[in-house]
């Protein structure tokens, strides 16, 4: 079975993120592709990205659980193909010691890093200052070597400015992240993950160049004040002077 080069990427994407291959045992057994979610949605958009995997009726299950630190019941669904050659391939790059890899092949683009961030990605925002975001892609699974590696990759799709790991994790903020939400759009292609897009002042690519040009110290500094917070959120200059 051959990918398409879009579906290659979003694959990868997938697989740095939620997804999973297993394996079945003995030498010539085959593997499997899987993604648990708590979203359906996204388990269902898989499924019609990738027609052409061997998914069975049984594929998609959804199914509660309960947890007893929480004393609530959680939704998840389940996403299993067939075993087949194609994914024991990918299997052997992603797990070469049995253990998940940044594979040395892997492509960033702006598919593989859509899916990557629906995936396991979040972002992060701040009550007291309206127009902070930063994005962080759950990775610690993976060793500062392989972080190292997947931060080259992406600041040669984003740029240099402000890519970095912390606690395991890569974050991505000023310039990059302006680059990451021209990029991938406010649009999310998972509905349930909407909230993940809501990337603010960030979409405009002069962001940086003009968020101050046009408000004066004086009145910024007057409005901090007055509404307890420590940036502007997206009023005007004039309106700035009214609560001023």
């Amino acid at each position: 079975m051959n990918l398409t080069k879009q579906q290659q990427s979003i694959f990868d994407g997938l697989m740095i993120s939620d997804a999973y291959l297993r394996k079945n045992k003995g030498v010539n057994g085959n593997a499997r592709f899987g993604l648990t979610t708590s979203k359906r949605e996204f388990a269902e958009k898989v499924m019609q990205i990738f027609s052409n995997f061997p998914w069975s009726d049984k594929s998609l299950t959804t199914f509660d659980r309960y947890d007893k630190r929480t004393g609530k019941s959680y939704s998840s669904t389940v996403l299993r193909s067939r075993c087949i050659s194609f994914f024991t391939n990918q299997f052997n790059r992603w797990y070469p010691n049995s253990k998940k890899i940044v594979p040395d092949d892997i492509k960033i683009d702006k598919d593989m890093l859509l899916w990557w961030y629906i995936g396991d990605g979040y972002l992060r925002r701040k009550k007291s200052r309206p127009n902070y975001r930063r994005v962080e892609l759950a990775t610690d699974s993976f060793s500062i070597k392989e972080l190292d590696f997947a931060i080259k990759k992406l600041k040669l799709l984003l740029g240099e400015s402000s890519i970095y790991e912390e606690r395991n994790e890569i974050m991505i903020g000023r310039q990059a992240l302006v680059k990451f939400a021209s990029l991938l759009g406010n649009v999310s292609p998972v509905v349930d993950y909407q909230y993940k897009f809501e990337f603010g002042q960030y979409l405009n690519n002069n962001y940086f160049k003009d968020s101050f040009k046009t408000r004066p110290l004086h009145f910024i500094n007057k409005f901090r004040k007055k509404n307890k917070v420590r940036e502007l959120d997206f009023r005007s200059k004039q309106d700035i002077r009214k609560v001023g």
